[in-house]
């Protein structure tokens, strides 16, 4: 399933973020959006919403999220 395998691997991204620190912040930012859409395809919307917030309250007012914000 190619959703689930890009899933994981933006995950794996995220998760790398979370622990080093080291992920640049257009990558982070990039990975979190591509993880809330694939979540809303799947019909996932509490798990899509989740991963809006932390897009919202990592990177609001450094990049233009203004689609995510109204998701």
């Amino acid at each position: 399933n190619k959703p689930q395998d890009a899933l994981q691997s933006l995950q794996r991204v995220d998760q790398i973020q979370e622990d080093s620190g080291k992920v640049p912040a257009s990558l982070h930012a990039k990975t979190l959006e591509k993880m809330a859409e694939i979540y809303e395809q799947n019909k996932n919307s509490d798990e899509a919403a989740t991963v809006y917030k932390k897009l919202l309250s990592k990177y609001e007012g450094k990049r233009p999220l203004n689609s995510a914000r109204y998701k």
